[in-house]
Parts: structure tokens; C-alpha cells; sequence
């Protein structure tokens, strides 16, 4: 048996479902006709599940490139494993993977960090993939909950912001003439230079509020 050759039984029987057992087959693709986006902790269950069937770290990202069914994924995959071929750590190779993406992606990031311990400390890659899995989908849930406690306040935001905007026509409506009042007076101009500025700081203070809640301390 070859060194990397899976026994029938186990460890098979993981990669496989890991995987999928046939050739690739691209996703379709999204509404806008991209790809969808690169989904790092199915990329790293996946990685856990090829090294816990018992293939070598190295040897994974060739495996993946090879039975991968995202082309996203698969891309990725085939370059890292290409890097690794000629003697780059994964590690390395997930970032220069990543500083070629337009923006990069700071969860593929954290996974190049997770790999480098392992590469680094000898710890089992699936263990420790199987922590960094743990950690990201917690960070993801508490961000989906702190955007669903700020929308209130979102919203709430915006109605004041357009408040002003209304009063002035509900003003206009009733026979008022407010802008006659804010345009062609020197009182009106001076009301309607202070409340645009107190506008623009109200706008401010309550954006950087829901920024710093959301960021938190």
C-alpha cells in the first residue's frame, strides 16, 4: 500500500463524504452570475476531515484540489497546493493566496495562522482546524446578533434624519411657507444654518455609536 493510498473502511468512508466522491462539478453561480464566495469554515472542516482520515498535511490540499465540487475552493486548494509542492509551508501560501484577493479575506487569514500552529507545534491539523472551526462560527453568530440588537437603532436613526425634512413640507402643506421663512430672512438663514449643523452632528454621533457597538470595546 502506498503511503498515501486510504484503507477501505474508516477513514475512507470520511474523506469521501468530506469531499464528495466524484470528478469536480462547478456551483452554480450566484443571481449577480459570480461565484459564490469563498466559505472558509467549510474549507477548514473539510481540511480536518482529509487529515483525520489519515493523509498527510501536505498531502490534503492536493486531495482537495482534486475532489472539491466550488470552484472558489477548488482554485484555492490547487494553489496552495502547488506552493506547498515546491517546499512552501501551507501556511504561507494561504496568505499569498489571500493578498491576491482584491480586499483579502480576514478569515482565510486566521486559517493560515491556524495551519502555522500546527506547522509550528507539531499539533494534529485536525484538531486544531477543528478549534479554529469552533472559534469562527462563534464569531459569526455573535455578529449576526449584534446586527439584529442595531437594527433598531439603525432604523431609528434614519426616521430622525429625515424628521427635519419633513416638518418642512408638512409645513409647506399646511400654508406655512417655511422655506420663504429659512431663505429670505436673516433670522430664517441663521435657524436654518444651526439646525443643518446640529443635523450633521446629530447624523455623526449617533453613527459612530452604532459603529462602536457594533466593533464593541
Amino acid at each position: 500500500m502506498s503511503p498515501h493510498r486510504l484503507p477501505a473502511g474508516g477513514p475512507r468512508h470520511r474523506l469521501l463524504a468530506a469531499v464528495g466522491s466524484g470528478p469536480a462539478r462547478p456551483d452554480p453561480p450566484s443571481p449577480a452570475g459570480r461565484a459564490m464566495p469563498l466559505d472558509v469554515a467549510l474549507l477548514a472542516e473539510q481540511l480536518a476531515a482529509l487529515a483525520r482520515a489519515g493523509l498527510p498535511p501536505n498531502r490534503v490540499w492536493t486531495v482537495l484540489a482534486e475532489r472539491s465540487r466550488a470552484p472558489g475552493q477548488q482554485a484555492l486548494a490547487r494553489s496552495v497546493a502547488e506552493t506547498v509542492a515546491r517546499g512552501t509551508p501551507a501556511s504561507r501560501a494561504l496568505l499569498a493566496a489571500r493578498s491576491r484577493e482584491p480586499a483579502g479575506d480576514p478569515e482565510l487569514a486566521r486559517l493560515a495562522v491556524a495551519v502555522a500552529v500546527s506547522e509550528r507545534t507539531g499539533a494534529p491539523l485536525a484538531q486544531t482546524l477543528d478549534r479554529f472551526v469552533d472559534g469562527l462560527r462563534a464569531d459569526r453568530q455573535a455578529e449576526l446578533e449584534r446586527d439584529s440588537a442595531l437594527a433598531g437603532p439603525r432604523a431609528t436613526t434614519a426616521l430622525l434624519s429625515f424628521l427635519p425634512a419633513a416638518g418642512l413640507a408638512l409645513g409647506g402643506l399646511l400654508g406655512a411657507r417655511p422655506w420663504e421663512v429659512l431663505l429670505a430672512t436673516t433670522p430664517g438663514r441663521g435657524c436654518l444654518l444651526g439646525g443643518a449643523l446640529f443635523w450633521a452632528a446629530g447624523r455623526a454621533w449617533s453613527g459612530a455609536l452604532v459603529r462602536r457597538a457594533r466593533i464593541g470595546p
